[in-house]
């Protein structure tokens, strides 16, 4: 907190809800930071969010993004992480060419205990998450997040399909960040899972070459909910 009198330093943070769950992913773009876990549920303007493949990149894949869900039923809140990253906001924008970022107002973000199965390197401990609360409601810290421009919005096809390298950046950050079960509340909260599903891994018959070391893992969890992931649909290159 500040001594009175001096005016409080605003932190920005972001929420970050695809790649940007995976930690190398986010240090190749705002370098080392401890996060905590959070969920949204609503965004000025939009309402009640929900998760979906909805993202057509300019490179060719289908990721991950924000949109309106329908509130009754409501969908499950959108799990992601808040992390400090006001020295590196134009290089996230820069990052999220195609999305626009939007301030999350404190109130519609729930921060959560550390998973037990989470890794301490990158964890906030729960003093710092309590203090991050606070520092919340004072308006001591803004969260920002990101969603699709209206023109990149638009469902996986064949020139832009759910690619597996993809999947495996984002579900490779929920099993670090929160095992299994954070892993499967992804899996479970997304819609628009297609029958586009590229393995555009190098070598993708011999996925223990050029896949993370959890790929087992990922693809369990994938076959697991295939009526949901389409994982039966998933196809090599060729």
């Amino acid at each position: 907190m500040s001594a009175p009198g001096e005016a409080a330093v605003v932190v920005d943070y972001i929420f970050g809800y695809g790649s940007i769950l995976n930690a190398e992913s986010r240090r190749s773009t705002g370098g080392p930071a401890r996060i905590a876990v959070a969920q949204l549920r609503q965004l000025p303007g939009i309402g009640t969010v929900g998760l979906a493949w909805n993202f057509q990149s300019a490179t060719g894949f289908t990721a991950l993004g924000l949109e309106p869900a329908a509130a009754d039923p409501a969908p499950p809140p959108v799990r992601g992480v808040l992390f400090p990253a006001d020295r590196h906001m134009d290089a996230f924008d820069s990052r999220e060419d195609g999305y626009r970022r939007v301030r999350v107002p404190a109130a519609e973000l729930h921060l959560c205990d550390a998973p037990a199965a989470g890794s301490a390197e990158v964890l906030q401990p729960a003093e710092e998450v309590a203090s991050l609360r606070r520092r919340l409601d004072a308006e001591e810290a803004r969260a920002w997040t990101y969603v699709p421009l209206p023109e990149c919005v638009s469902q996986p096809d064949k020139e832009h399909p759910i690619c597996q390298t993809y999947v495996d950046t984002v579900l490779g950050g929920c099993l670090d960040v929160g095992g299994e079960d954070m892993a499967t509340a992804l899996l479970l909260g997304t819609s628009g899972w297609s029958e586009f599903f590229l393995n555009d891994v190098p070598m993708s018959r011999r996925p223990w070459l050029h896949r993370p070391a959890n790929y087992a893992t990922i693809d369990r969890l994938l076959e697991k909910h295939s009526e949901l992931t389409r994982f039966d649909m998933r196809r090599h290159p060729e």
